[in-house]
């Protein structure tokens, strides 16, 4: 039997115990609690935002309490991918932070190519770059020009088809096309096409579209034609026997535009009597871009008596093109640059005698102004040998693909995987 004594001091032994247990379960409690709020102040936090005017990247880190040293080396070694002071109004950047320190910072140079520079372990910042995967699709469609579409981008847009594709059909008609006289009510164009979508989220990558075909009625008849890359890697568009359906000069050196006045006479609309217009007007909103309407040198580019700021340029066989009434010039536009075809070069204004923003556009034939409309313009190049069996293939595999599109009479708008020959661009 214990004496009473023993009995307390084994009561007392049990007692202290005890506490020993409770306190170490106090501490395990107190040790969790500070490792779930270490956790949450070091858990990374993204922030993603748009490169406004007068941002840098330097700024917009300041902005994010991230230290000016870590700022600047993040910055330096993204240097080794991306000058930063190409950054550019709109771009998109996402900012990742740890802890109260820069983690990553990701910036997004187009929809595809985005350059990233990343925290290593022992705190150095390493620069990486990706490119997002796109996935292509086929598109086509049939539509008619009427009431409710009475031009060819309202007929086309209406039926779902990219601004992008629509601009490159203009474009490829221009050759030999007045949008405002030769496409009427009831003229029918189909289009068949290929598009890029990013595989991540499906949405359309600009820059990523190629019209394969179109055909189109005007002036009571069907032009279809076909793009191909010859071995040259030069692109073009080709009616069915592999004739270039590109001129000399283009017929309309401006898009979305409508004639305002044709050449021959006319009452002025400033000097209020009748005159000869040496020259075609399209009229088109301010800043319209202006392409050269052949390949030549410039020959003056300033402002010019009533034309106000002009353009001419000098073309073979004694062809010149003039371009009046300009807005502004092109950037590095001077006087003995070679352009082409094609190129922008000015843009629509009002300058000069002039009562509202239009192009004064004139084809001058050994010093003599003549009708744009009747000079004997040369054809481009028909596709030999090699070239052409190459073309006739694509020509079949676009042909093959694109009825099933254009086999019904009614607008149609699907996608389906293009053959890697047919698309050849």
């Amino acid at each position: 039997t214990l004496a009473a004594s023993e009995v307390e001091a084994v009561q007392e032994t049990a007692i202290v115990g005890s506490q020993e247990i409770e306190g170490a379960k106090t501490a395990q409690v107190y040790q969790a609690s500070y490792a779930a709020q270490k956790a949450v102040k070091s858990k990374p936090e993204t922030r993603k935002l748009t490169i406004a005017s007068g941002d840098s990247l330097s700024l917009i880190l300041d902005r994010m309490n991230v230290s000016a040293s870590e700022a600047y080396k993040a910055i330096k070694a993204l240097s080794a991918e991306f000058d930063p002071r190409d950054i550019r109004e709109g771009q998109r950047v996402s900012v990742e932070l740890a802890g109260g320190k820069l983690a990553s910072l990701a910036l997004d140079l187009s929809q595809l190519e985005t350059v990233k520079v990343a925290s290593k372990d022992d705190g150095v910042f390493e620069a990486s770059s990706f490119t997002r995967p796109v996935k292509w699709q086929t598109g086509g469609t049939v539509a008619e020009i009427n009431s409710e579409a009475s031009s060819l981008y309202l007929a086309l847009s209406r039926n779902g088809v990219p601004a992008e594709i629509i601009l490159q059909l203009i474009k490829a008609y221009s050759w030999d096309v007045d949008f405002q006289r030769d496409v009427q009510p009831g003229n029918v164009v189909k289009v068949f096409y290929d598009q890029g979508f990013l595989k991540e989220n499906g949405e359309p990558v600009k820059g990523k579209a190629r019209l394969l075909y179109a055909s189109l009625e005007s002036r009571g008849e069907t032009m279809p034609i076909y793009f191909f890359r010859n071995a040259s890697g030069r692109t073009d568009y080709y009616d069915g026997t592999g004739q270039s359906i590109r001129k000399a000069l283009l017929t309309t050196p401006v898009d979305g535009a409508r004639i305002s006045s044709g050449y021959g006479l006319r009452r002025h609309p400033v000097l209020g009597y009748d005159k000869m217009h040496k020259g075609v007007d399209f009229a088109a909103p301010t800043g319209t871009p202006v392409y050269a309407a052949g390949d030549g040198v410039i020959e003056r580019a300033s402002r010019w008596s009533s034309f106000g700021n002009y353009v001419r340029i000098r073309h073979m066989n004694g062809i010149e093109t003039a371009y009046a009434h300009l807005h502004g010039f092109a950037k590095g536009m001077y006087v003995g640059k070679r352009v082409q075809q094609g190129d922008v070069i000015a843009y629509v204004g009002t300058t000069g005698r002039s009562t509202g923003p239009h192009l004064h556009y004139e084809v001058i034939k050994n010093g003599k102004q003549v009708n744009p409309n009747s000079i004997d313009i040369p054809s481009g190049e028909k596709l030999k040998g090699k070239d052409l069996e190459n073309f006739m293939s694509a020509k079949r595999l676009i042909d093959q693909e694109r009825r099933r599109f254009h086999g019904q009479e009614e607008s149609v708008i699907a996608s389906l995987p293009m053959k890697k020959a047919a698309r050849n661009n």
